[in-house]
Order: C-alpha cells, then structure tokens, then sequence
C-alpha cells in the first residue's frame, strides 16, 4: 500500500539519417536517354514512383526512362532508407516527360538544276517552324513555308533543315544535290548574210547530244551537235533565232540563242541603152525600193550620188554604172546612152498688137523649120511667118536636126481690140464748182480725164469722176482711152461754170446805191456785150464790151423813162443771158 518502490528505465532517442538523391532532372523528352538516380546512403535504399518507367537496381541506385514512362506527370521517385536504429528516412522528387515532336517537309528533290524553277517547301507545322540550309539559295518564308531557288544556291550536296524551335522535336533534315547546268554555245554563225550567199556549217559546244532548232526554214540539223544553216532558204529581211538546246547526263537542260539577218538580194535596173538629143534629161532606172542603197558613177563623170531613178542631161556618149546595196547584197547593172545632134528654134519674143494688124514672126533656126499654129496646123516652112492680129494665140517654131532631134520655141500674139466706145458726155452749165463727169465706161481699154488748165479730179481713171477747179465760163475735159498698142482715142466735154448774178432792177438816182445796171461775175467775160430792148422790142443801147456801168441811158447818154426794159446780155460767142430789168429812180 504505503511502500513505493521507484523503478528508473533509461529511453535513447536517436535521430534517423537525413537522405537525398541526384541524377534527376524537372523534365525529359519522351525519347530521352534512361538517367541513373543515386542515392546518398547507397548502397542502402529502396526506390518506388508513382508511375511505369522507374527500375530500382538494389544497390542505392535507380534508372529511370522517360521512353517507358508514361507521357505527361508528374512522376514522383522516392528514394527511402532504414538506417541500423531502425529509423526510416526518404526523399522525393517529381518529373514529367513531354511528348516528342516529329517534324517532317516536302518539296524537295534529291537532286536540281540550277537553271530550275524555284522549289516552294512545305513544313508540316501549319503556319510556324523555321527552315535554315547549309548553303545559299533558300528563304525561309516565316510561314512554315521556304522557297528553294536552285539558280541561287553553290553546286553540290546541300542540306536543309526544318525545325519547330521546341526542346522535344525531331527535325527534319533533307539533303540535295544541286547540278550546274551545262555551258551551250554556238559557232560559226554570222550576225547578216546575204541570201545568194554559200551554206554554212554550225558547231555547238559541247557536241553531240542536242538539236538545232530556228524560227525560220534553212536550218539542218544533222543529229551530232552541228547544222546546216542555207542564207538562201531562210526568212529573208527579217530577224531569225537559232538555238542548240543540250541536256546532260543529270537531266540538267540548257541552251544558247543567236540572231541573224539575211538580206534579200536587190534588183539593180539602169534602164536600157538609149540615144537622146542633146540637151534632153533621160531618166535611168525604174520605181525604187526605200530599202535600197542606190549608187551612180558615170563614164565620163565620176560619182553622181544616189538619186534613183536617175535624172541625167548627158552632153556626149556616156556609160552609167548603178550599184544597188542592201545590207550585205550588191548588184550593178550598166546602161550607155548616146547623144545626137540638137536642133535649135528661137521663136522670138512675144508680140503686142492691135486686132486688125499684120505681124511677122522671124525666127533663128538650125535644122529644118516648121511653124505652126496651137492646133498644129502647119503655118510656113520659112524663118519668116506673117500673121493678121485676131484675137490672142500661140505659135510654134519647130526646128529639127538629120538625127531627127526636134527643138520647139513659142511665141505668143497678145490681140488687142481698139479702145472703146469713147464718149466724154453731154456739154453742161453749172453754177457751181464741182461736177460729176458722165463719161462711157469702154469696153476695150482704159480711161483716163486730162485737161488743158489745172482741173483736179476725184479719180482720173474713174468715167464718173468729180472734177474741181472749173473756172467760170466753158471748161474743156478730155476723155482718153487708151488699149496698146492700139491708137488712143479721145472726146471732150465741155462744162461751162456760169456764176453771174444779174439784177432785177436797179435806180439810176445818183444817190450812189444801184446807180447801174451792175452784174456780179462780168470780170470773167472781158468781152461779154449787153443789147437793150424798151417793152416794145425797140434796140435802145449796145455795148459791146458791156463794163458793167449801164446808167438807165439810151445810144446817145440820154436818159430814159422808169420802164421795164428786155436785156440780152452775150458772154462768148455761144453763150447768152436774157431777161428783163427794171428801171425806176
């Protein structure tokens, strides 16, 4: 009850042994090496995972392969390990595998040309990955898409690789072989021919193993790297092509094209053999081609330029050389023309004459003499020819040599009629200065107004010309026609400027107004005379000349009675005044 005994127990507390591991990473691909995890108490522990993939080798270590692990995660790895107390200690770790990406492309063949058309490549990631190639000539086009251009790339193997840019993918790397196209040429051709040129032999390099071919005929091909090219059976004024097409042994094609021209052979045509009169022009040559280079040289001459057909005046016997060029293509031909005497006519000049008049032609001649008229009526056979003047005509002198080489003159008659009717107009009296002639117009000829004194006219050639400056008392105009060589003939007209101012009346009182019988303008008829007359037809003065001092006085100085008096009043001998006046003081 009461006793205790005490009783004591000892406890020692030992503290397990701390553990870890290393070989393991966060991540792996899934095609991934198998890593070997190590424990720290190794060659003690014991492995587990949450997963497939992991292998425990009993000796502190482990292997773990993604390539057996499932894809995805995590996979957790626990390392433990008792210790010789007994305790029990572990350490843990996670990893995931990721899926591997396996990228592949086409597009590419094993082998190109470089003269080949460029390769589109094709990555089968839609719209991402990239491309690089170990050598020239490719573009990455950044869309999952490259363009391979084989003209741009090095001869030889060449690699291109197609990758996503991801830590778990394969890519995809493809290799070609880029062949150089083979170096064609042709030889032997010419850049123009002419087509009466010779057949001429092409050689390419390198030889057999192509084809000739042209865009025009002429060409042979002859099936072991040359032709046969005829200038004469090709096109002909017109640019060709030839070409020699090759492909060698890698299926790599290439080619070389060359031009020529054959030009067609001109027509050289001077004109046949001739005689002309000398002095004549003779055209040589025929219509010409404006692709044609024409050339003349003459003997006797020289070079005589490139007018075609020819216009020449040979004055002896000479020889034309025509040179025809076209392009590359000459031909001449010659043509002689030989020159005979001339015939010489010298009509004479032209003759002016009158309708009615006799003309003589007289004419220098050397050779025979023909004259005749412009129906070619013959006229005379003499230098000499006389003709009537009817109407204009013309005539011709015809002179010919023994060669037969004719000389024509003409000459032409100008006929005039006689000038016209000529009438000046009627005699007339005015008051006034300033009057309008009336003169005929003619019908053969020209007009003209002169006078003797110093009358001015609107225009003189005009039949209705005003004339001025008339001086009082008659005043002689002269019409003239004229119409050469014909005569003038003339009329005259007489206007008579009659500007007195006679009084009605007047008073003889002495009161020195109207004392006479005074006329305004009787200065300009100094030889004017005045006769009076009483009511009953009784002559009671005369004076003759008349001065303009009538006093109312009979013959004697007698006075006479307050009257109306008759007067006749003579200014020339064809000119009078008449009339009454009036006498009152």
């Amino acid at each position: 009850g009461p006793c205790v005994v005490p009783a004591t127990a000892t406890i020692n507390i030992v503290a397990p042994t701390p553990v870890s591991f290393a070989g393991l990473a966060a991540s792996y691909c899934q095609n991934a090496a198998a890593v070997t995890l190590t424990g720290s108490a190794a060659p003690g522990g014991t492995w587990t995972c949450s997963t497939t993939g992991l292998t425990d080798n009993l000796n502190g270590t482990a292997t773990f392969n993604p390539a057996l692990a499932a894809v995805g995660g995590p996979h957790t790895i626990t390392y433990s390990f008792t210790d010789g107390n007994g305790c029990n200690s572990f350490a843990t770790g996670s990893a995931s595998v990721d899926t591997l990406l396996s990228l592949n492309f086409s597009g590419l063949p094993t082998s190109v040309c470089q003269g080949d058309a460029p390769l589109t490549l094709i990555g089968n990631q839609t719209g991402s990955g990239s491309f690089i190639a170990t050598g020239a000539g490719l573009t990455d086009n950044l869309d999952g898409t490259a363009t391979f251009n084989p003209a741009q790339a090095p001869t030889g193997s060449m690699g291109i690789v197609f990758s996503a840019g991801s830590l778990c993918e394969l890519p995809d790397t493809q290799f070609v072989i880029v062949n150089a196209e083979p170096l064609v040429a042709i030889q032997g051709l010419v850049q123009q021919y002419c087509e009466s040129d010779l057949m001429v032999t092409l050689t390419a390099i390198p030889g057999a193993g192509g084809v000739f071919v042209s865009d025009s005929p002429g060409l042979t091909d002859q099936g072991n790297g040359s032709a046969d090219f005829d200038p004469g059976a090709a096109t002909h004024d017109a640019s060709i092509s030839l070409w020699y097409i090759y492909s060698d042994s890698n299926g790599c094609s290439s080619s070389d094209t060359i031009s020529t021209l054959v030009f067609s052979m001109p027509l050289a045509d001077a004109g046949s053999d001739d005689t002309i009169c000398a002095g004549e022009t003779i055209s040589l040559g025929s219509s010409p081609n404006p692709a044609f280079i024409y050339s003349w040289t003459s003997n006797p001459g020289g070079a005589m330029g490139g007018q075609y057909p020819l216009q020449a005046v040979p004055l002896v016997p000479t020889q034309y050389l025509l040179q025809v060029s076209h392009g590359v293509c000459f031909e001449f031909d010659t043509a002689m023309v030989h020159v005979s005497e001339q015939g010489y006519a010298d009509a004479g000049p032209d003759i002016h004459a009158c309708s009615g008049d006799s003309v003589l032609f007289g004419g220098l001649t050397v050779g025979s003499i023909t004259w005749q008229d412009s129906l070619g009526t013959i006229l005379g056979i003499q230098p000499d020819l006389t003709v009537l003047a009817n109407g204009s005509s013309t005539y011709y002198l015809v002179a010919g040599s023994i060669a037969g080489c004719m000389d024509r003159d003409t000459v032409e008659l100008i006929a005039y009629e006689t000038p016209g009717p000529v009438d000046a107009g009627m005699d007339d009296t005015v008051v006034a200065d300033g009057y309008s002639l009336q003169a005929l117009t003619p019908v053969f000829g020209q007009g003209v107004w002169t006078s003797t004194t110093n009358h001015l006219f609107s225009m003189a050639t005009d039949p209705g010309a005003v004339v001025t400056g008339l001086v009082a008392g008659p005043n002689t105009l002269i019409w003239t026609v004229e119409n050469a060589p014909c005569p003038s003939a003339a009329d005259t007209v007489v206007i008579t400027l009659d500007n007195l101012r006679i009084p009605t009346g007047f008073s003889p009182n002495d009161d020195k107004l109207n004392d006479v019988f005074y006329i305004d303008g009787l200065e300009n008829y100094p030889k004017a005379s005045l006769t009076i007359f009483t009511r009953w037809n009784t002559k009671v003065l005369t004076a003759s000349p008349y001065l303009n001092d009538w006093a109312g006085t009979n013959q004697y100085g007698l006075p006479m009675g307050d009257d109306t008096y008759y007067y006749v009043l003579s200014l020339d001998e064809s000119t009078t005044r008449a009339g009454f006046v009036v006498v009152k003081r």
